[in-house]
């Protein structure tokens, strides 16, 4: 086989993208997974047959990869908050995206670390996207303290437009928190990221403004 590296890549790159189409079941994967590698065992002599096996088997395991990569972990917070809940929720966190300002709302990604309801806490996983009335001084890195409500995305598919519900758990994001003032967003820590993530984000948004000047003055 010429270029074996690059053959077994795309297979198992293909082995993803048809996961991702069909959705198979991680156990099923799995299981199919021991069956290719025992068949494989057995026909080793077979050197052709075995090879057959062996593309299959990458297949299969970069289609159980995106699958085992689905499953949360039983922290994580679509496990601790019912589907409904009109509960006020104090959620300690790190800001992990540029916070956004518009129509008089900061929207930002939230990594969850910690939740506390009913005067117990415990530690928690998942991100949200948080909707924060007002302007907040917030930036990527900041850790915070967040007191609001918490709940799913709407779910409504068209036949041409993918629910907003999928398309944010597409980024793994399974929760939207609405926080009313800013006065419910207590910064703990700041600078508390990836500090190349930081710098990049911090990079684009000067950038962003230059360009926005730049435009201003042209028209």
């Amino acid at each position: 086989m010429k270029h074996p590296l690059l053959v077994l890549t795309l297979i198992f790159v293909l082995g993803i993208a048809v996961a991702d189409q069909l959705r198979v079941p991680f156990q099923l994967l799995y299981i199919l997974l021991v069956i290719v590698f025992i068949f494989e065992i057995l026909l080793l002599p077979s050197k052709n047959i075995s090879m057959i096996f062996s593309l299959i088997f990458v297949f299969l395991l970069g289609a159980a990869g995106l699958r085992n990569s689905y499953i949360l972990p039983k922290s994580h917070l679509l496990r601790l908050i019912p589907y409904k809940s009109e509960k006020l929720y104090l959620i300690r966190g790190m800001v992990v995206s540029s916070p956004q300002f518009k129509n008089n709302l900061t929207t930002f990604i939230f990594k969850a670390e910690e939740l506390a309801e009913d005067n117990l806490s415990h530690r928690c996983s998942g991100n949200i996207i948080v909707y924060l009335k007002g302007k907040g001084k917030f930036s990527y890195g900041d850790e915070l303290f967040l007191r609001g409500n918490l709940h799913r995305p709407f779910y409504s598919r068209t036949l041409s437009r993918t629910s907003y519900r999928d398309y944010l758990a597409n980024q793994n994001i399974y929760f939207i928190m609405r926080v009313k003032t800013d006065f419910e967003a207590v910064k703990l820590n700041i600078n508390q990221g990836v500090w190349l993530k930081r710098f990049s984000l911090q990079l684009k948004n000067k950038i962003e403004k230059v360009l926005y000047r730049q435009v201003s003055i042209i028209t």
